[in-house]
């Protein structure tokens, strides 16, 4: 650990991040003097586990995401290299970092109300019923995997990260964005009617709904029209279409609220998506919120 924070300099960090000239000097600073709301760091034989310290990480996250959501995904962007927002530089980051090349294979951006009041779901969604939950809440967001490392072990990692920072936020639930990458409302309608028969889709948070501009139409047809009975085998076999992240929510106890909104700009449905942590399933508490 001592040989990784060694290379984290204020020269370094201005460096890297003076290397990007397409976004405003005010948030060029933002990243280079970046500093978390709270401490963590953990390790294990492959990984270490932690909240990002400074503006090198944070930027080494931000080419990561970009790799994902740029590159695998064939979005059109015009920054050098990185995915990066205005809410980047308020909100702590969960990274997973491979010992072996000490850059992050894994990463979360998360946002707590012990810190924070805005959230970034906001965007997309009407969520007030979301917002009076009593007790801390946690927004998680920009979750993405290196392509790489994509297992459970990457999964677990994960979770362990989450579990930790739920523990030091004191919270109780977690909430946030998961998204299908795809455009196609015949797949998507699929998927929304499995998570609706599963249980997945109560119906006391169907007043969630996606505000103006994430509004779909063709969607919402498209959910019609495959509640034919024609189209049963194919609604009781999208499971297999439900992205693993997504799932494993589902898994640990979570549900999806109301109806996906959709991001023209990252061509998917988005699902607000919901865990509390006093309903998550026991195993999952054992192992990752001891």
């Amino acid at each position: 650990m001592n040989a990784l924070k060694e290379k984290f300099t204020p020269k370094t960090v201005k460096k890297a991040v003076g290397a990007i000239r397409d976004i405003s000097k005010t948030l060029r600073f933002r990243i280079r003097t970046y500093r978390p709301n709270t401490e963590y760091c953990e390790d294990n034989s492959r990984f270490i586990i932690k909240i990002i310290e400074n503006g090198t990480e944070l930027m080494d996250v931000l080419r990561l995401r970009y790799q994902v959501f740029y590159g695998e995904y064939a979005y059109k962007t015009d920054l050098y290299g990185i995915d990066v927002d205005k809410f980047d530089t308020f909100f702590d980051h969960l990274a997973i970092i491979d010992k072996k090349t000490n850059k992050p294979i894994g990463t979360y951006r998360l946002n707590s109300t012990r810190f924070n009041k805005k959230f970034y779901s906001e965007k997309e969604f009407h969520m007030d019923e979301i917002k009076d939950l009593s007790g801390h809440k946690i927004e998680l967001g920009r979750a993405c995997v290196h392509p790489d490392y994509r297992n459970g072990a990457t999964i677990a990692a994960l979770w362990k990260g989450l579990g930790a920072y739920m523990s030091i936020t004191d919270s109780r639930y977690m909430f946030g964005c998961s998204s299908i990458h795809s455009d196609d409302t015949f797949q998507t309608a699929l998927i929304h009617h499995w998570l609706k028969g599963s249980g997945y889709l109560p119906k006391e948070y169907d007043c969630i709904t996606p505000r103006g501009k994430f509004k779909d139409k063709k969607f919402e047809k498209m959910v019609e029209k495959t509640a034919d009975e024609r189209f049963a085998p194919f609604r009781e076999a999208a499971v297999n279409l439900v992205p693993p992240l997504l799932l494993s929510y589902m898994k640990a106890g979570g549900f999806v609220c109301g109806t996906p909104a959709y991001d023209k700009a990252f061509k998917c449905y988005d699902y607000l998506t919901l865990i509390d942590r006093k309903k998550m399933d026991p195993s999952f508490v054992r192992k990752f919120l001891k």
